[in-house]
């Protein structure tokens, strides 16, 4: 039996949370090291200044806008694969696989272009200037033109992931972000006989190991591991197979730009306040730290994707449905646990990034503020993913724009600038977006599979009579 197949068994008829586990682990590890990464990365750029700290704050709207989209491929590719081996239809897996090779290369095409001639409008639209915006403008058009790159990385690791082998998509990302770890601080301080890029640097050496990280799985298809084949000999365009990509991975691609978008606003925001760049600063560095305590939440979502997919595909509606709470009730207790432990350690670790007091004063309250709702959060991602794994990418959009565009903007301009409550204002509008994204997402997924469930239970009592 290929390992694919044994893969398969095993999702199909394994112990849930177990096999949950075991497909989310490998991705846990990944991202830890991904997260590390970027705690490394920050300091490496923190040692040019605060007005770096500042910038790489305004850089996130152009990075999730690039990782948006990136992960959106991956989420379409993966779920399209899962589906279709869950069927046993492998002709379809491979074409799936070849398509999205080929949306990765147009998207990286079009992103590149527009971006870079967007960049220098929409960085001083967020009130940029100076320092901050030379250093904002410098790695933003780098690392977008590095996109065909991103793009490429995400579709492949959608492949591996889809198969249900989450250790090499775990090989992969370590990879790739050893290279960069190795080359941040050669690019950003001009270390042998690099020249010293600074912001640029950072942006180039990321970059550079995205091109590195889509080599670990080429090398590993054409060594006939794993069951898609790279052979585009009699290739032809699929547009059946791009639409089911588009499908799921277009709404998910637009769910993590509205985050994009969000920052954006939110960003100008904050810079219309007093004290706005101690605040935007200490957004920025909290919102990096953040990511570590979401990490559990990202594995399991990966992995209920893959198992949901999987399921979906072969006709088990039961346990889908028992994928989907199980990983809800799993990932609940989890974060309220990792959201203690995030308020307790706030101040050592923000200590680690910042020695101005004040922006060390507000990422601390930052970080206790928000560490409230990490449950919410975690439900309304694993909601999410479930949508996702039965191929429907519309919930999972309007759940995430309710969250970051109706409630959290609405609530911070509120808080923040009308009522005048500063900083905290700010903080209260995050968690109270992130219970509602968690409590609405949560109910509407259930909604679904009720339904789907009642009609799988009238099909068969129609087969019954029948007999």
């Amino acid at each position: 039996m290929s390992q694919v197949e044994d893969n398969k068994k095993t999702i199909l008829t394994g112990k849930v949370l177990s096999t949950l586990m075991n497909l989310s682990y490998p991705i846990i590890i990944a991202m830890t090291c991904q997260t590390a990464f970027k705690f490394i990365d920050t300091y490496f750029v923190s040692r040019l200044g605060r007005e770096a700290i500042a910038a790489m704050s305004l850089t996130f709207p152009f990075f999730i806008f690039l990782i948006a989209l990136a992960i959106g491929l991956s989420i379409g590719t993966s779920s399209l694969i899962a589906r279709t081996i869950g069927a046993g239809n492998i002709e379809e897996t491979q074409k799936g696989a070849k398509n999205a090779i080929l949306l990765a290369l147009i998207a990286g095409v079009i992103f590149t272009g527009g971006g870079i001639v967007l960049a220098p409008y929409l960085v001083s639209f967020m009130g940029a200037t100076g320092q901050i915006y030379d250093y904002t403008l410098q790695y933003v058009v780098v690392i977008l033109s590095a996109s065909l790159l991103k793009y490429g990385f995400n579709v492949l690791d959608g492949t591996i992931r889809g198969e249900g082998n989450t250790r090499v998509s775990m090989v992969m990302m370590i990879t790739a972000i050893l290279t960069n770890i190795i080359l941040d601080p050669l690019l950003i301080f001009g270390i042998w006989f690099f020249p010293r890029l600074e912001m640029a640097g950072a942006a180039l050496a990321t970059g550079i190991s995205w091109g590195v990280g889509c080599c670990v799985v080429i090398v590993y298809y054409l060594m006939g591991k794993g069951i898609i084949r790279l052979n585009f000999k009699g290739f032809r365009l699929d547009l059946r197979s791009m639409m089911e990509i588009i499908k799921v991975g277009f709404p998910s691609a637009l769910s993590h730009a509205s985050m994009a978008i969000t920052i954006l606003f939110l960003s100008r925001i904050i810079l219309n306040m007093e004290g706005g760049e101690e605040i935007i600063a200490a957004y920025g560095l909290g919102f990096r730290i953040e990511m570590v305590a979401l990490l559990p939440v990202v594995g399991l979502r990966v992995g209920t994707i893959i198992m949901v997919g999987q399921n979906y595909g072969a006709g088990l509606f039961k346990r889908v449905n028992d994928i989907n709470h199980k990983g809800n009730l799993y990932v609940f207790l989890i974060m309220i646990l990792v959201g203690l432990v995030y308020a307790l350690v706030a101040p050592f670790v923000m200590g680690l990034f910042t020695r101005d007091a004040n922006i060390l004063n507000l990422g601390v309250q930052y970080m206790r503020y928000v560490a409230l709702s990490y449950g919410f959060i975690g439900m309304g991602m694993i909601s999410n993913a479930s949508f996702q794994g039965m191929g429907r990418g519309f919930p999972p959009l309007v759940n995430t724009a309710l969250r970051l565009i109706v409630f959290q903007l609405s609530l911070a301009y509120l808080f923040g600038i009308i009522l005048e409550k500063g900083a905290p204002g700010i903080w209260a509008g995050i968690i109270l977006s992130n219970i509602m994204y968690g409590l609405v997402s949560y109910l509407w997924v259930n909604f679904v599979l009720k339904i789907k469930k009642e009609e799988e239970i009238n099909k068969e009592g129609l087969l019954d009579s029948k007999v």
